[in-house]
């Protein structure tokens, strides 16, 4: 169900040098309108709570990508029962 995700994690390690221990925390520049094309809200979020989001998303903050619910749970007639099931 979440194929579409297409998601991509990045890991960092830094081995610790000589006396100091690794970093707990660093600071990455990164250009999130490469990286984002569109978000999904749950599909279970009420209406006011996706036209909140699409309204400081889209608004406020510029993003050029689309911003809705999620079809994850739509029922688009392939998964219907048949007769006799």
């Amino acid at each position: 169900a979440f194929r579409h995700e297409n998601e991509v994690r990045a890991v960092v390690f830094e081995p610790p040098r000589g006396d100091k221990p690794a970093k707990a925390t660093f600071r990455l520049k990164v250009k999130t309108r490469w990286l984002i094309d569109n978000i999904l809200i749950d599909p279970r979020a009420p209406d006011e709570y996706v036209q909140a989001y699409q309204h400081y998303l889209i608004d406020r903050l510029e993003f050029p990508g689309y911003v809705g619910k999620s079809a994850l749970y739509s029922n688009d007639g392939m998964l219907e029962a048949g007769p006799g099931t």
